[in-house]
């Protein structure tokens, strides 16, 4: 092989962008793929007109919900399969590498910087910055992290000239490359990185060590396949290394791969054991299988936004997604669903205080167990809102959005809709004039196979007006039972029947407004059956009061014959 010259390299790190996974599960029974039976069911691309930021992504990373982030050339890009949202970084300046760690963060790496994604207190995912404990000869230059790679011994960051590793005991190791580092890769316990002064090295004893025959190895990326390291080299073809078997070394010669076709890749990702997925600077994704056998080639001809790849993730549910330099492409394909992939499930993504247009939840919780972040709801976490304050608007979608066909939502909210609503693609729905009460609005999506997803809720309570409590109510009866029971004589008549009369009205008026959301509801579209509730109730005024009236009466009877029969026997000792 030719060694790459300094200036190559630095080039070529620029196409870094592919997050090589931490290693591999447990084997899966999983067909092995062939070139016809891998077949793409469609493809879906969306512009910089789209997203509303720059044209160039870099990488893309998946959270423990299903959220997809792009790094793009002006910051992080959220897309939740309906909308796109833009979080700044230091500077307004690019996201060049990300990656998830295993408690489910994250991280972000910049030109000088890293750090990580976190909701903030509205529950809107933000960068927080971790990088003042790296050495000030990083920081104090534009050192681009090209590559974060989550490892058993915890996160490795790669950029031009630094690698970093922060073991799970919070020490960080540093090591400074003579050249240009390449690409990282963990397989079989060890930790591998090429470099373009050394070749592939292995990370050992905090150190970076020289591989037998490796010297000359050059690559834009690599794989942690079964069999070994795959390395898509310049000059020799498709590579694979298994350290410990007889032949280490080996020159693959796959079937439409030609030895130059290397210094193409500039990314890769594992979709399977059985398959794996190698983008190009200029000729779009090419799926080999697990011994580099060419599968299919998918390029702007099929629909990608553009040729030219940079990064690549595979979401477990049959969907490829790719960072590219003009925008974000989706390929689906025939594949089985990843058993650890994050279940379909539909979102709350944001709610709004439509009084003063005030976003009151932004999607994530900020809530860390065990550990590790949750981001989705484990509890109900109900927020309290003033009786004025009850207009909302919910936002929601979900994940394992598909290339052809769009999601479809159904919502119900208890207390407003007597069942769920009908299919549709809209994404939003407002309410107003939500009276007291606990209120749960439900979402749930179907995709293009009519499957169905799990629900997504959000609980909030309208707090009662100071005149329609409970203490109130009691304030009212207390007042007015007293007036019943004091003594009467001095009582206009007419007063005595409207304090019964009220004392009548009162419970009642209380009794049907409880019971008035479950009037609506099963009288929804019957208007006859919620008249018969309503006069039912209103014919049970007269007999109560005539009841209470003569009950009343009788007791100011007896009271009076009482006071009669007491001063007549005050009379009679006066006379004796």
């Amino acid at each position: 092989m030719i060694g790459l010259t300094r200036r190559l390299a630095s080039v070529a790190a620029m196409f870094l962008a592919g997050i090589v996974p931490a290693g591999w599960a447990e084997p899966q029974a999983e067909p092995t793929p062939t070139a016809s039976s891998i077949a793409v069911t469609g493809v879906r691309s969306f512009l910089p007109v789209t997203y509303q930021a720059d044209r160039q992504n870099w990488a893309i990373a998946e959270d423990n919900r299903g959220i997809l982030y792009l790094g793009n050339s002006s910051g992080v890009l959220e897309f939740d399969g309906t909308r796109w949202r833009h979080i700044e970084l230091p500077g307004k300046s690019g996201a060049y590498a990300l990656g998830k760690t295993s408690d489910g963060r994250i991280l972000v790496g910049g030109e000088g910087w890293v750090g990580w994604l976190a909701p903030d207190q509205n529950g809107s995912m933000v960068y927080v910055s971790k990088v003042a404990d790296l050495p000030e000869a990083f920081r104090s230059t534009s050192d681009r992290v090209f590559q974060i790679l989550n490892t058993p011994q915890g996160p490795v960051f790669l950029s031009d000239h630094w690698l970093f590793v922060r073991t799970a005991n919070g020490a960080l190791t540093a090591v400074r490359s003579d050249d240009h580092f390449m690409q990282a890769a963990w397989f079989q316990g060890a930790l591998y990185v090429l470099d373009t002064g050394r070749g592939l090295t292995r990370f050992d004893g905090g150190a970076l060590r020289s591989i037998a025959g490796g010297a000359n190895m050059r690559g834009l990326t690599m794989l942690a396949a079964e069999a070994g390291l795959l390395i898509p080299s310049y000059n020799d073809g498709l590579v694979r290394y298994a350290p410990g078997s007889a032949k280490p070394w080996q020159v693959l010669n796959p079937t439409g791969w030609s030895p130059t076709d290397g210094a193409d890749v500039t990314s890769s990702a594992v979709m399977n054991r059985n398959l794996l997925a190698l983008g190009t600077a200029k000729h779009g994704v090419t799926l080999i299988d697990a011994g580099g056998e060419v599968l299919r080639h998918i390029d702007a001809a099929e629909g990608l936004a553009d040729g030219h790849i940079y990064g690549l993730h595979y979401d477990g549910h049959g969907g490829l997604w790719l960072a590219v330099d003009n925008g974000v492409s989706l390929v689906s394909l025939n594949l089985p669903r990843d058993p650890a992939a994050a279940p379909f499930r539909a979102w709350v993504r944001s709610v709004v205080g439509t009084r003063d247009d005030r976003l009151l939840y932004g999607g994530a919780y900020f809530e860390t167990v065990g550990g590790v972040q949750q981001l989705l709801q484990s509890k109900p976490q109900k927020l309290e809102f003033p009786n004025q304050y009850n207009a909302f608007r919910f936002a929601y979608s979900a994940n394992g959005l598909g290339a052809s066909g769009e999601m479809e939502f159904q919502t119900y909210m208890r207390g407003v809709d007597k069942d769920w609503s009908s299919w549709s693609t809209r994404t939003e729905r407002e309410f107003t004039e939500l009276r007291r009460g606990t209120w749960v609005f439900r979402v749930r999506a179907r995709n293009a196979n009519g499957e169905v997803s799990s629900e997504g809720t959000y609980e909030l309570e309208v707090r009662p007006a100071w005149h329609d409590t409970w203490w109130f109510a009691a304030i009212q009866l207390i007042f007015v039972a007293t007036l019943l029971i004091l003594p009467g004589q001095a009582r206009h008549k007419g007063l005595q029947d409207a304090l019964t009369t009220f004392a009548v009205i009162l419970p009642f008026s209380y009794v049907s407004a409880a019971m008035s959301d479950y009037i609506k509801h099963y009288s929804a579209g019957v208007g006859v059956f919620k008249i018969l509730l309503s006069s039912t109730l209103a014919f049970l005024l007269d007999p109560i009061k005539k009841r209470l009236k003569k009950s009343v009466e009788k007791r100011n009877a007896k009271r009076a014959a009482r006071r009669a029969a007491q001063g007549a026997d005050k009379a009679a000792e006066l006379k004796n």
